[in-house]
Parts: C-alpha cells; sequence; structure tokens
C-alpha cells in the first residue's frame, strides 16, 4: 500500500564487484519482498567524491524511511548527514556509531563478531598443521598476515585463541604487509611465514589475499581468506590456485541484515543502538565448498562444530582487542609465540 516503508541501500561500489555487497543487497530484497516494503540500490562506483553528497540528497529528498549503509568508508558521510538531518533513519553495517554522544538516536548499527570467526579459523588451521596431510609439515607453527595493525588485530585475537584451544604448543606468526590490494607484498609475508615453517596462513587483507594465494601456491601450502569466498572468486581464472584456499571466514551480512528489517518491518527495531551478532546468531561463518571438503576431515568438522557450539553458549570465551587496555592488548597478542 501507500504507506509501505521505503528503503535504500547506498553501496559506495557497485554491484556485481564484490559478493559481499550483492550478499547485502539480496538480503535487502528479500526483506521488502517478504514484509512488504519498497527497496531500491543507490551504487556509487568507488567514487569517493559522490559519498557525503549522495547520503545527504538521499536524506534531503525525504522519501526514505530507512538509509543503510556499511563498511567503514561510509561512516563519516553517515555521520555529516545525521547532524544535518537528525530524524532520518539509517542503519550501518560493519562499523560502530558513538551513541554516548546522543546523537545517534534515529540509527542503529550491526556488526559480525569477527574475533569468533576467527577462532574458528585457528581451529581449522590448528588441527591442519600437523594433520600429515599433503601439503602440511610436522613443524606446530601456522601464520597470519593482516594488512594494517588496529582494528584488524581483533582478527588475529581470536585466530590465536582457536589455535591455541587445539594445542597450547602451535606458534602463530603474524605480520602487517600494509595494504588491502598490495598483492606483491602480501605474498612476500606470506612466503616469509611459509619458510619459517607455517603450512597454512590466514589471510587479513581484503583482495591483497590474492597474494597470500599466490604464495600458497608457489610454496605448495595453503591459505585461509576473509569477507568473501576466495576460492570461488580465483576457481573460473586459476584452479590450482583456489585449491590452495581451505575456507573463508565470512560476516554472514545476509542473515544479520534480514533478522533487522524484520525487526523494522515489525516496528520492534531499537535505534540509538549497537548489535553484535556472534556464532550463536550466525553473523559469522566459514565458506564450506568442495575445497574445504577436499581437505578438511570429518574429524576436523566435529572440532569445528564443537569450537562453534561451545562459544555460542558462552563456554569459551573468545579475546577481544576492541576496548581493552593496552596492557590486555599485548598480552593478547604474546599468546601467539608457543606456550612453554
Amino acid at each position: 500500500g501507500k504507506d509501505a516503508k521505503n528503503i535504500v541501500y547506498v553501496t559506495s561500489s557497485s554491484l556485481g564487484d564484490d559478493p559481499l555487497v550483492d550478499l547485502v543487497w539480496d538480503s535487502v530484497k528479500s526483506a521488502g519482498e517478504d514484509f512488504g516494503m519498497n527497496t531500491k540500490c543507490v551504487e556509487l562506483n568507488n567514487d569517493t567524491s559522490l559519498y557525503a553528497s549522495s547520503v545527504m540528497d538521499l536524506c534531503e529528498s525525504g522519501e526514505w524511511d530507512l538509509i543503510i549503509t556499511g563498511f567503514f568508508q561510509m561512516i563519516d558521510p553517515v555521520c555529516e548527514a545525521v547532524a544535518e538531518y537528525p530524524d532520518q533513519h539509517f542503519l550501518v553495517f560493519d562499523s560502530s556509531l558513538d551513541y554516548s554522544s546522543g546523537e545517534f538516536e534515529n540509527c542503529v548499527s550491526v556488526e559480525g563478531l569477527q574475533n569468533e570467526g576467527s577462532f574458528l579459523a585457528g581451529v581449522l588451521a590448528g588441527c591442519l598443521t600437523t594433520s600429515g596431510q599433503d601439503g602440511f609439515n610436522d613443524d606446530k607453527v601456522i601464520g597470519c598476515v593482516l594488512a594494517n595493525p588496529g582494528m584488524l588485530d581483533d582478527f588475529l585475537a581470536g585466530y590465536i585463541d582457536g589455535a591455541k584451544w587445539v594445542d597450547p604448543a602451535i606458534e602463530v606468526l603474524y605480520s602487517y604487509n600494509g595494504s588491502f590490494s598490495d598483492t606483491a607484498t602480501a605474498s612476500e609475508h606470506a612466503l616469509a611465514q611459509f619458510n619459517r615453517g607455517a603450512d597454512i596462513v590466514y589471510s587479513v587483507n581484503g583482495a591483497a589475499g590474492l597474494g597470500v594465494a599466490d604464495a600458497a601456491l608457489q610454496a605448495g601450502h595453503y591459505m585461509i581468506g576473509v569477507d568473501t569466498d576466495l576460492a570461488a572468486e580465483v576457481s573460473g581464472n586459476n584452479a590450482a590456485m583456489a585449491e590452495r584456499i581451505v575456507t573463508s571466514v565470512c560476516k554472514d551480512f545476509g542473515t544479520i541484515l534480514y533478522d533487522q528489517l524484520e525487526k523494522y518491518a515489525a516496528g520492534t527495531l531499537e535505534f540509538g543502538k549497537h548489535t553484535r551478532y556472534g556464532l550463536a546468531d550466525h553473523g559469522m561463518f566459514l565458506i564450506d565448498n568442495e575445497y574445504f571438503d577436499a581437505v578438511a576431515t570429518d574429524e576436523i568438522k566435529v572440532k569445528l562444530k564443537e569450537a562453534e557450539e561451545k562459544i555460542a553458549s558462552g563456554e569459551i570465551k573468545v579475546s577481544t582487542t576492541i576496548g581493552v587496555s593496552d596492557e590486555e592488548y599485548a598480552e593478547i597478542l604474546s599468546r601467539a609465540s608457543a606456550a612453554e
């Protein structure tokens, strides 16, 4: 009817060039169809000059009950728009807003708990490193290449915890390649870790992860991707490389946003609030595909299920580097070395 809610999804990139963006849009569309809401997608095609003005224009039009956007690059545009249009409702994903300021009473923000998803990656790597399978050596050493220190260390914290849960003697090598796009440097970092005994490397550096996959292929070892199904992305052009990508750790924004929009349609969505979706809420998952099945034995799958259930029930508390003191932060990362 004419009183149907109008929802617009603003993506800084384009549909079709990032599976995560498509996942969000599919979820928004489904919720629209299921709950009688009108939906539209606005693509900004990575033109940074349009980010703030486009969000402002949508607010000014007055025709959108809810504006959905996400990822760190859209946070500043949202903050600018909220300052001018305090009555506009926003749903922001993969980032949090500072609700203590009192400025964001008409916003909600949601994120997936990357430390919990990364715990599963650590369990998988920890089980595989001494599995005796082809491509794995006897050393209890695994690796992690991250784009930058800071926010991403939360992935590392969970990864370390997961590996140590399997075996405290496992050493976790980690380094920062300094970029989300520099595949050559990421590849060098991964090769350095393979040379130091790692046989599987978790890549937390976006598109630069292709460099880590290339290193795994060269070295005859393995890697774990992040955010999107990396193996599926490369399988068309490079089947041999895809076989080196055991899985990818993904935030399930499809499930998260559908859940939020179901609440919105029912009038029960609480604005002025941040929600974090962990394993208990299906906020994170490991890609389960033919490449995963080729490497992960039934025994390993049972172990992963056990970890997932124990985290979901609260029996396992996964470390986080978010909101902790400098001392705690340092202590969490220091666990990467092998337990004495």
